[in-house]
């Protein structure tokens, strides 16, 4: 069983290097104002996650399910560091995550800024119709 979770671990692992990735994908394309590549890349992490999260689930019911003899010094450091990886990731992540709504946020108060002016410039040239000119 010992050795099913260490796979599963190793899984795992590259599935966060594969978040990773992705996350600094959606960064990069904030960065550039690529609203689009956000959008897209940010549904590939959340299908990412939701792998990892299943993942995670199954690593956590198999630890649970450990019998005594199978558990040493060298088990546990591997769960402690992979417990202690996967803390240190979470806070990575929340921190890019900040950084990218921040960006984000960024870009809808320009959006907003350039709909307003354009609608106040269209309420200013309203009332001028240089179509129907008398001569």
């Amino acid at each position: 069983m010992i050795n099913e979770i260490y796979k599963d671990i190793m899984a795992h692992l590259d599935l966060i290097d594969a978040v990773d990735r992705e996350s600094k994908l959606i960064l990069r394309a904030a960065r550039l104002g690529d609203l689009d590549q956000v959008d897209v890349t940010i549904e590939n992490r959340d299908r990412l996650i939701k792998i990892l999260e299943s993942t995670q689930g199954k690593i956590e019911q198999k630890t649970h399910l450990l019998e005594n003899h199978e558990l040493n010094e060298e088990s546990i450091g591997i769960l402690k560091s992979w417990l202690n990886d996967l803390n240190l990731w979470v806070e990575k992540n929340l921190s890019i995550d900040a950084e990218i709504v921040a960006l984000l946020e960024q870009e809808k108060d320009e959006t907003t800024k350039q709909i307003s002016t354009v609608f106040k410039s269209r309420q200013q040239h309203k009332g001028y119709n240089l179509n129907n000119v008398k001569k």
